[in-house]
């Protein structure tokens, strides 16, 4: 049952943007960017452990609102990953 409502509700999505009632775009979906960094402290480059990863945002004049909301993200996440390291 569940498998025919998912059936039914991709092929209803379908019909909205084929017949361009809902736009593609409404459905995009941020992903991952890496990046690779060049530390000037060469100190701070060896203290740091191999595969070391982290999570950056960029803020640009658009949507200047939400900006304050990343940035608690961005923080939470920060001590979240200093409680729990993997």
């Amino acid at each position: 049952m569940i498998i025919f409502l998912l059936n039914v509700y991709l092929v209803l999505l379908f019909l909205l943007v084929w017949l361009k009632i809902v736009p593609f775009n409404l459905f995009w979906k941020t992903s991952p960017f890496v990046v690779r960094l060049a530390l000037d402290d060469a100190a701070l480059a060896h203290k740091l452990p191999a595969g070391s990863a982290g999570t950056a945002a960029i803020f640009t004049e658009h949507v200047k609102g939400s900006h304050i909301i990343r940035q608690v993200l961005l923080r939470q996440e920060a001590i979240v990953n200093y409680v729990w390291p993997y």
